[in-house]
């Protein structure tokens, strides 16, 4: 049914051309992994004088999927795409989230812009929400991002977005002031292709990624901002102020070998009015910038729309609720789903690289008789037994004691009793 929807009754309407000639002029591009095929985002930059013309443009699915259309409810039911080493599930037909609504280069798409004029020293002077038609002229990658802030004059962008650069470390500095934490960890994506695992290691903060999440971020602050003074109807997410130990940590970015830092976190909730977010640092905020990926940011977008268009709110308060407790459990379901396939296959990954190998890994935690490491240079977490007392990020030479991918089972014993600086008291 779905399929024959897609071919025979699906017809988008035209695409909205109101705004788009305000950036007509801006460099546009998109900053993805290079192997993201649901691009949500763009982003264009112009200078005026000292100032820096910022456009934050989102893939705008709500022109393409209609309330309770056939592709809505697959939608609704899924509640989010999901992201295995095996390849994603999407949540919206790949025909819609990777081509015909996502923000390819040089293919003109609708989407819902949030303008933002800076100052140099990245203060905000105003911003507005509208809608538009935006065709990017590149997709740049987070390596090739990386290499252009570090070397603004080996590409013709370069200074533009290293002005940019500058403006998001100025946003970031403004968060960490107002209370946000900040993780520093590496992470690691496995790809699977004909039973060959290919696994890639990066790092949470680099200035490419963290350009992207402070620009994601203001994205969804001034969302919530927006909704708060127009009484849009939206969904708001809160978190209250950690606890001790994790209070002490308040302002900072924080490397994950701190697991104190973790604990005494709240919660966040869901709710009907603006309130902080304890741990963005940000006095409201909302979700909105991942549409082709997240339902609820689908429900968030039509919200927005419906009022720039003077149109009924698609949900009412009363069911605004409903519909995104619901979405929660969902994705909920999925990323446990996405953890326990990610581990097997992280897993299976260490049982090809050989068991009867030395590895090294660093001390993450400490439990009773036992600490939680990091094997290296991937970061498989396992439980290493041992007497000795390690501090906290100490490298350590271990062996596999037991590897059982299928019961995510990954004991490590030392190869020896390691001294020096690696132990607690050590000289």
């Amino acid at each position: 049914e779905l399929i024959r929807y897609l071919e025979e009754a699906f017809s988008p309407s035209p695409y909205p051309q109101e705004n788009s000639s305000r950036w007509a002029d801006s460099i546009a591009f998109s900053i993805d992994d290079a192997d993201t095929r649901e691009i949500d985002d763009a982003i264009t930059v112009s200078a005026d004088g000292n100032c820096l013309e910022v456009g934050i443009h989102i893939a705008d699915l709500s022109h393409f999927v209609k309330p309770n259309d056939p592709v809505d409810q697959v939608a609704l039911r899924r509640c989010a795409t999901m992201y295995l080493p095996t390849g994603p599930i999407f949540m919206i037909p790949p025909q819609i989230s990777c081509e015909i609504a996502s923000l390819n280069p040089e293919e003109p798409r609708p989407v819902l812009s949030l303008l933002v004029r800076f100052e140099g020293n990245g203060r905000i002077l105003n911003w507005e929400f509208t809608r538009g038609t935006l065709r990017t002229q590149r997709r740049l990658n987070y390596e090739e991002v990386d290499a252009i802030i570090t070397d603004p004059q080996s590409n013709p962008w370069g200074p533009q977005i290293k002005r940019l650069h500058k403006i998001c470390q100025a946003l970031q500095r403004n968060r960490l002031r107002n209370g946000a934490m900040i993780f520093d960890k590496q992470e690691m994506k496995l790809r699977i292709d004909d039973d060959v695992i290919t696994p890639k290691v990066f790092p949470t903060i680099s200035p490419a990624r963290n350009l992207v999440a402070e620009l994601m971020s203001l994205y969804n602050h001034l969302a919530a901002e927006f909704a708060r003074r127009n009484r849009i109807p939206v969904i708001y997410r809160a978190q209250d102020k950690p606890d001790e130990p994790a209070s002490r940590f308040v302002g900072k970015i924080i490397r994950e070998t701190y697991p104190s830092a973790f604990r005494g976190l709240k919660k966040g909730r869901l709710t009907l009015k603006p309130q902080p977010h304890s741990g963005l640092g940000l006095r409201s905020y909302t979700q909105v910038s991942s549409p082709l990926r997240r339902f609820a940011d689908l429900v968030m977008q039509r919200q927005l729309i419906a009022y720039l268009e003077n149109m009924k709110y698609p949900y009412e308060p009363s069911n605004l609720l409903e519909v995104l407790n619901n979405a929660e459990i969902i994705e909920r379901e999925h990323r446990e789903i996405e953890r326990r396939c990610t581990r097997y296959w992280e897993l299976e990954f260490i049982r090809r690289q050989g068991i009867d190998r030395e590895y090294e890994a660093v001390v993450m935690n400490k439990l009773p008789a036992s600490y939680i490491v990091a094997l290296q240079p991937w970061p498989v977490r396992g439980l290493l037994k041992s007497q000795e007392l390690y501090k906290f990020g100490a490298t350590v030479k271990v062996r596999i004691a037991a590897l059982n991918p299928n019961l995510e089972v990954l004991r490590l014993v030392p190869v020896k009793e390691s001294a020096g600086d690696e132990r607690e008291g050590g000289r």
